[in-house]
This record gives structure tokens, C-alpha cells and sequence, in this order.
């Protein structure tokens, strides 16, 4: 008799444990860590970069910095108005591509964009080099992504990035950016 009082604890306890653990997983994404995995599958219940970068901008109050080889109208369209919004109140936007006449005669860059960046008020940087794919917002939150600000960078290639609010990582991405002006 004993016994089965301690294996039906015992079944109770891990019944108990197990359900925990399962109510934990689902909601992890709901816990603020510092860092987190995105990526370019929403539609597999991970972060989306296009969707971690609209939550930056929406955020900022003070400076977006955009540093991506390669920027099409098409993706600039999805987070443009947003951005338009940030630079009316006040906020600084700075946006480092690499400029090459070959990337705009090709498509990979829409001179559109540098023309509305500019439009807009914020400064725009050609970087030959570029190869980097970052986004900062008030130096205070970054997205370190393999994704171009482009329709192939957000919709069609497998991309992924890791977004942080660590204030070291921070620092160092902001520090790298700060030697491309």
C-alpha cells in the first residue's frame, strides 16, 4: 500500500513538472532576454527580422542607423512610413549602403531610396566595402542579420540575425557603425 501512495506522488510530481515545463516553452518568447535568434520564418513561429525591425523603429526616439550593402524600394516601402514618422519628431537617421552605379543599374539598390533618405532629412553614406547588415536603433537596441533591406533579403532567401539590447554588443555594433561615417 505504501508503495503505491509513493509512486502515485511520484506520478503527480512529474505530471505536475511536466506541465510546467510545457506552460514555460510556450510562453518563452514572451520573456524579455537581451538577445534573441530571428529570422526569415515567421510562419515557423520564430522572430521575423522584417517584424523585430518595425518594433526597433517604432521604438526609437532619437537615431536609426541603417547599415545594408544592398536597399530596394520594395522593402524600404514596408518600413518607410514609419521612419518618416521617427525623422518629423526630431529623430536622426543615418544609412550606410554600399553605392556601387553597378548595384543600381542592376537592381540591387533603388537610387529612390537614397533619394527619399535624403528627402527626408537624413544622411545617406556610400561604403564600397559594405558587406555588413545592421540596424540600430537610439543605440540602444541592434539587428545583426545576414538580410539586405531588400524584398530578397526579407521575403525570399533563408536569412538570420540575432537582435540585442546587451548593452556591450550594443556598444561594439554602434562602434563598428561609427567607423563607417
Amino acid at each position: 500500500m505504501l508503495a503505491w501512495i509513493v509512486a502515485l506522488i511520484l506520478f503527480f510530481c512529474l505530471v505536475v513538472f511536466v506541465a510546467l515545463t510545457i506552460l514555460l516553452l510556450k510562453g518563452v518568447k514572451k520573456i524579455n532576454y537581451d538577445t534573441a535568434f530571428v529570422a526569415t520564418f515567421e510562419d515557423r513561429g520564430m522572430d521575423s527580422i522584417e517584424e523585430s525591425l518595425k518594433a526597433m523603429i517604432a521604438k526609437a526616439n532619437r537615431e536609426i542607423l541603417i547599415a545594408s550593402p544592398w536597399i530596394t524600394y520594395g522593402a524600404w516601402r514596408r518600413i518607410k512610413w514609419d521612419v518618416a514618422k521617427f525623422v518629423k519628431k526630431g529623430g536622426e537617421l543615418k544609412v550606410f549602403l554600399k553605392g556601387n552605379a553597378d548595384d543600381f543599374a542592376r537592381g540591387s539598390s533603388d537610387r529612390s531610396v537614397v533619394d527619399e533618405v535624403i528627402a527626408l532629412g537624413g544622411v545617406v553614406r556610400f561604403v564600397p566595402k559594405l558587406h555588413a547588415k545592421l540596424y540600430v536603433v537610439d543605440r540602444c537596441e541592434a539587428l545583426i542579420a545576414a538580410a539586405n533591406l531588400s524584398k530578397s533579403g526579407l521575403d525570399w532567401s533563408y536569412e538570420a540575425g540575432v537582435w540585442s539590447c546587451n548593452p556591450a554588443v550594443v556598444r561594439d555594433v554602434c562602434a563598428f557603425v561609427d567607423t563607417l561615417v
